[in-house]
This record gives structure tokens, C-alpha cells and sequence, in this order.
């Protein structure tokens, strides 16, 4: 009898033995493949929306540097130029302050910089605004 237990447990690893231990490294590595991709995803999404930071404080320190008269709304076209992206990519949309009444003067334009782009088949817009004044 002790000859017939020393020899089941000699025997080595059993099929049962394999299988749960596959089933165990299978969901380990399920989690873990699971976790890497959303990792992967998040770093895609913050380099882009990195970039799309960086050529919006670009672009609106641009504009602070340019003479009041200049600050048009054609200024997509040059800047789209300037730094070699698409004009769907950047836009800019400049409005008068005193749009409403014509007798005021102008000295004031709200600049709205509007970044468009897509991570992951996931449309994101990304907007900065801010005001130019007249120098007197």
C-alpha cells in the first residue's frame, strides 16, 4: 500500500496540474496585456494633447507680438503657413469687443485659438482665448 502512494506521488505533474496553471498565467496575462494597453492609450492621448497645447500658447503669444491692425481674421492662413500644420487643425477666430455698438471705438478683439484633432477615433477640441487691446 505505501508502495502505491510513494509511486502516485512520484509521478510528476499531472494533466489537472497544467490545465489550472495555464488558466492561471491566461488571466494574469489577460490583466496585465489589459492594463499595458490602457496605459499605451493614455500616453497617445496626453502627447497629443501636449502638442495641441504647445501650438495653441504658440500661436496666441504670436499674436500677442503682432501690431493690433494686423490681428485679422486671415491670420489661419499665415499661421497655418508659418508652422507647416493644417488649416483644419488651427483655427482662429478674432470678434471686436464693441461688435454690438458700432459708435464705440475699436480697441479691444477677443482672439479665440481652436486646436481640432483626433486620438483614437475620438474628435477632441481644445480652445484658448484671449484679448488684444489697442496700444495707444
Amino acid at each position: 500500500m505505501k508502495e502505491i502512494i510513494r509511486n502516485k506521488l512520484n509521478r510528476g505533474v499531472t494533466l489537472t496540474d497544467l490545465v489550472i496553471a495555464i488558466l492561471i498565467i491566461g488571466i494574469f496575462t489577460g490583466i496585465l496585456t489589459s492594463g499595458f494597453t490602457k496605459i499605451y492609450r493614455n500616453n497617445i492621448y496626453i502627447k497629443e494633447n501636449e502638442q495641441a497645447q504647445y501650438y495653441a500658447i504658440r500661436t496666441l503669444e504670436d499674436i500677442d507680438r503682432m501690431p493690433y491692425e494686423n490681428v485679422t481674421n486671415t491670420l489661419n492662413l499665415e499661421l497655418a503657413e508659418k508652422y507647416n500644420i493644417d488649416e483644419n487643425y488651427l483655427s482662429i477666430n478674432i470678434e471686436n469687443y464693441n461688435k454690438d455698438d458700432p459708435n464705440k471705438e475699436d480697441i479691444i478683439k477677443i482672439v479665440t485659438v481652436t486646436i481640432n484633432y483626433k486620438v483614437l477615433n475620438q474628435d477632441i477640441q481644445y480652445s484658448l482665448k484671449k484679448v488684444k487691446i489697442k496700444e495707444i
